[in-house]
């Protein structure tokens, strides 16, 4: 993917334009964040960062059922339960109540517990419409704030 990539990238730049990267989406059968690494350390290994500015990366940043500040809503970060409001505008009858209020409270135990909770940030979990974030993390931690091409 990265030798075809330095190809068309090249060929893209030579015309004038702007070359995308490979468009990444979460929940596939290969890590998003992992692919995007190995492949900014793989351009940058075959000597071709200087590709990457202008570059541009399509982004799937779905929600995921989560609310748009995740994962540092409250809900996450703090287990809130349900309110008396959200009940009433989402008629939730008491057994659908108790069971989202369960897994909010049992969301940090360890998996093989019940737990589900991945963490806090968008980089320890960036299964979000913010996803977009994490992405710039990983670049700005492989090239600094600026492309050092």
């Amino acid at each position: 993917m990265i030798d075809l990539w330095i190809l068309a990238a090249r060929d893209v730049h030579a015309a004038g334009g702007h070359p995308s990267l490979p468009p990444l989406a979460g929940g596939g059968t290969v890590d998003d964040m992992v692919f995007l690494r190995q492949f900014l350390d793989g351009v940058r290994a075959r000597g071709q960062a200087g590709l990457l500015p202008g570059a541009w990366l399509p982004v799937h940043n779905y929600f995921l059922n989560h609310p748009l500040d995740y994962p540092t809503d409250p809900v996450n970060v703090h287990d809130v339960p349900l309110t008396e409001a959200e009940i009433a505008a989402r008629k939730l009858t008491p057994e659908q109540v108790e069971a989202i209020n369960h897994a909010r409270r049992t969301a940090k135990l360890p998996r093989d517990q019940g737990g589900f909770w991945v963490g806090n940030t968008i980089d320890e979990d960036s299964n979000t419409f913010r996803k977009f974030e994490a992405y710039a993390h990983i670049f700005y931690d492989r090239f600094g704030t600026k492309c050092r091409c």
